[in-house]
């Protein structure tokens, strides 16, 4: 999966794949869940550049491996559940321009702009075809940010890149 917006489910996405096989989420943004965001029961998972926000758990890992550098959990009481924290992770308010109304663009100052991971060939445009990276560096979530003057984001002294 990849350049996708899911807003509003109990789960964004539940991922059950045979031992040995592997799914991909790359930059896509999951909002608003009250269960899960990602929800792996079984396999092996890569999730990167991802943005997750809601209220219950963000990464729950039953069984498998997970890989899940450069992604951004919110709001939930669990961020992680099964896996721990890579360091690259941030836990932030994403600074969506209007998430109630599923605008789920990155404003001025989001920690995910230019904070992703460089993912090549696939994902090579964002949700609305935008080449990636824009602005010398790639976004979290499914958009990237296309104001040149904005192209900047808030960073703590502790935060490690």
């Amino acid at each position: 999966m990849k350049n996708t917006t899911i807003d509003g489910f109990s789960v964004g996405v539940y991922l059950s794949a045979a031992s040995g096989e592997q799914a991909t989420l790359l930059n896509s943004t999951i909002a608003n869940t009250t269960g899960y965001g990602v929800y792996i029961n079984s396999g092996d998972a890569v999730v990167r550049n991802m943005i997750l926000t809601g209220t219950s758990y963000g990464l729950l890992r039953l069984a498998g491996t997970t890989t899940h550098p450069r992604n951004l959990l919110y709001g939930f009481s669990t961020p992680f559940s099964g896996t721990s924290t890579d360091d690259t992770e941030v836990q932030k308010d994403p600074r969506f321009v209007d998430s109630a109304n599923g605008d789920f663009h990155l404003s001025v100052g989001s920690p995910e702009i230019n904070a992703g991971l460089d993912v090549g060939p696939f994902v090579a445009t964002d949700m609305e075809s935008n080449a990636r990276p824009s602005y010398d560096a790639f976004k979290m979530g499914a958009y990237e940010y296309m104001d040149a003057n904005g192209s900047f984001r808030v960073i703590d002294w502790t935060e490690k890149r």
